[in-house]
């Protein structure tokens, strides 16, 4: 079957191994921009390495310490913005 087509921007949460299988594919399939955002620091995530080196290969950006908070929509009921929350580390550097 045929890839679905992607336009704009793609916000991708998680950085476990499906989260980076879907922010790489999401290029493939049109994106212009795709932005991994996650909760934790880059030690922290959960995919293998390589697939973290396969998005950066393909220009994935990468928000850390970021959670989302609301989903913004238009009038026409697409989205057009994420509200986020900053994270912090605690006291044990988490």
């Amino acid at each position: 079957s045929a890839l679905p087509r992607l336009h704009g921007k793609v916000i991708v949460l998680g950085a476990g191994d499906t989260a980076f299988d879907c922010a790489t594919s999401a290029f493939r399939c049109g994106a212009k921009r795709v932005i991994v955002a996650f909760r934790r620091s880059f030690p922290e995530m959960r995919a293998v390495p390589e697939e973290v080196d396969v998005a950066k290969d393909e220009n994935c950006e990468f928000l850390p310490y970021h959670q989302p908070k609301r989903v913004i929509l238009g009038k026409d009921g697409q989205i057009v913005a994420l509200e986020m929350y900053k994270m912090e580390k605690d006291a044990n550097g988490n």
